[in-house]
């Protein structure tokens, strides 16, 4: 190898100084190239070069270690190259176009039309979840009481010394019809329970009279004269001039009552005091003579002191087995319904219903406890109320948390029904069209009530109807035993009614109606809860139906204001068929 190509060899390995690179500044968008479809001519043309690139190959093969050399010390010195515009193998330029890339194809625009439409999209999915949630989830009336804030104050008003004396008043006449049927165990048990639930009332007294009567010999109650056994008096010894045989007398057991019959003392079967009850009904005729005299069903023992109606249905009663107390509504016409308020309540109609009563008051958890202890009630599905007992101490609140199962369980053990709506409703608005209990008017209360606030009942004097049921405007809901269905009104519109029982047809939400508003104390309010809820604001009231389209229903009992001893505690009420009535219907669930 001879010295140049050594030189050119050396240089050749020489390593080309690094150049610094250019800083990285943003350019303008790269151009589009669309290129033409060549044509015929340029096809021809390129075969041809071709050709003459393999002949040149050939001849240029001699001269390559030459021109490699010099191909390499034209790359160490040679600047960039400017890039030609593509053209064609005559030199002709090529076609191309050139544009700008569209403002909305950039990276950025892409960017942000991905933030928008997420955007889009999380917000319809808000939107849809908070329309399920006000649908399905959300309860605009719920009252719910977190563990860290303690329960609001209860204010608890003192129980109304007259509901004590009538609750008294019929277990110690329960304990007498006990005590004459023979069943003296159990006559005693509920003189026990009269002492010690009822102290202080005229009641607990004469039970614990007749308590003591049995360690003297005699029977429970007197209502008959009875003689007590005495030993025989020894009689004095005869003069020592007359010997006499001294015979001792063995005193004789005399058992059983003497045949000579007083009547039943009075202060033991009406109450010595004016009752509350008897100022319960303002209807027209009260004072007039009653044509019939009517016979309460079994179970149930007339107030004489609250008056007899015109129809011949005392005014109030008391139902043996709870004590409640009932009025009397008569049967009549009246406007059920509402235009002005929720569609639910439209529109409004006639309907006609028959003579019943219903209880004053919310069964209160007095009552509820004792079918409890009678009947070791659990509930379905099964479940204790001792916890909510421990919590609300107080006797006299309306019992809540039970759902339309424990309602029914409970007015079948009381020997009465679940209302129906149209029975609650009249009870509340009577035949006058009021829409609240009191009048037409809200109400002005003179101690103003806490919203959401379980009150006791017969609180609030002003909340009462003209037949005297009260705590109808507020405090609790109740239920009733109808089918619930948003548009069964317009199915009862330009046609009469009597005595609805709501829709036939059980709906897939298994919903009841429940009556009452919290808020305004509408009579005409009502919505549907599923049967089987139990919330702290639902309650329930129960009603006796004594007659029926066909007339009076009664048991033919053979006196007026008494009533057969019920079933012992402990076993189911007896409900036999009565005579000359239809049976009772029963909730459909």
């Amino acid at each position: 190898m001879s010295d140049q190509d050594q030189g050119e060899y050396d240089l050749a390995d020489v390593p080309e100084p690094r150049q610094p690179k250019a800083p990285i500044t943003p350019g303008k968008p790269l151009p589009r190239l669309w290129k033409t479809e060549p044509d015929e001519d340029e096809e021809e043309e390129l075969k041809e070069a071709a050709e003459a690139k393999k002949k040149q190959e050939a001849a240029q093969s001699a001269k390559e270690t030459v021109q490699a050399a010099e191909v390499r010390q034209r790359a160490r010195t040679a600047k960039p190259k400017e890039s030609k515009k593509p053209s064609t193998s005559d030199g002709s330029e090529k076609k191309v176009l050139v544009e700008e890339t569209p403002a909305l194809d950039t990276y950025e625009a892409r960017q942000r039309g991905r933030l928008i439409v997420g955007t889009l999209v999380a917000g319809c999915v808000g939107i849809f979840g908070w329309i399920f949630y006000n649908l399905f989830i959300y309860d605009p009336n719920a009252m719910e009481i977190t563990g860290d804030e303690p329960p609001p104050p209860v204010t608890v008003a003192p129980a109304p010394k007259k509901d004590l004396d009538l609750e008294a008043q019929n277990m110690f006449d329960r304990a007498r019809e006990d005590a004459k049927a023979g069943r003296t165990k159990e006559a005693i048990a509920l003189l026990e329970n009269v002492v010690k639930s009822y102290r202080g009332t005229r009641m607990a007294g004469e039970a614990s009279k007749a308590l003591e009567r049995p360690k003297q010999n005699l029977p429970l109650f007197l209502d008959r004269l009875a003689l007590k056994a005495e030993p025989a008096p020894i009689p004095p010894p005869p003069p020592e001039t007359q010997p006499t045989q001294v015979v001792t007398a063995q005193p004789k057991q005399i058992t059983g009552n003497a045949t000579l019959t007083l009547p039943a003392n009075p202060a033991e079967l009406t109450p010595t005091h004016p009752s509350p009850l008897a100022m319960a009904s303002t209807t027209a005729g009260t004072g007039k003579t009653p044509t019939t005299v009517r016979i309460l069903p079994s179970g149930f023992t007339a107030k004489s002191e609250a008056g007899i109606h015109s129809s011949g249905w005392p005014q109030a009663i008391v139902g043996n087995r709870d004590g409640a107390p009932m009025v009397l509504v008569p049967g009549g016409t009246f406007t059920m319904g509402n235009d002005n308020r929720s569609p639910a309540e439209a529109p409004s109609h006639k309907v006609a219903l028959s003579t019943y009563y219903i209880d004053q008051h919310e069964v209160t958890t007095r009552q509820f406890r004792l079918f409890l202890a009678e009947m070791h009630y659990r509930g379905q599905p099964p479940r204790s109320w001792s916890e909510d007992f421990r919590q609300n101490p107080s006797e006299t609140l309306p019992m809540v948390m039970v759902n339309a199962r424990d309602a029914q369980a409970y007015s079948e053990w009381a020997l009465k029904q679940m209302p129906t709506e149209a029975q609650w409703e009249m009870a509340a608005r009577s035949t006058d069209g009021r829409l609240y209990p009191w009048g037409s008017e809200p109400i002005n209360l003179a101690r103003p009530r806490t919203p959401g606030q379980v009150e006791p009942v017969m609180s609030v004097p002003e909340d009462a109807s003209p037949y005297g049921v009260r705590d109808l405007g507020g405090s609790v809901l109740e239920w009733t035993k109808d089918w619930y269905d948003s548009k069964f009104y317009h199915q009862l519109f330009n046609q009469p009614v009597v005595n609805p029982t709501g829709p036939t047809a059980k709906p897939r939400s298994l919903e009841l109606v429940v009556k009452g508003d919290r808020k305004s104390g509408s009579a005409s309010a009502r919505q549907g809860i599923m049967l089987e809820k139990r919330l702290t604001y639902v309650g329930f009231r129960c009603v006796l139906p004594v007659e029926d389209k066909g007339g009076a229903v009664n048991p033919g009992s053979p006196a007026s204001g008494t009533s057969p001893a019920p079933p012992p505690p402990g076993q189911p009420p007896a409900n036999p068929a009565r005579p000359g009535s239809t049976p009772a219907p029963t909730v459909p669930f």
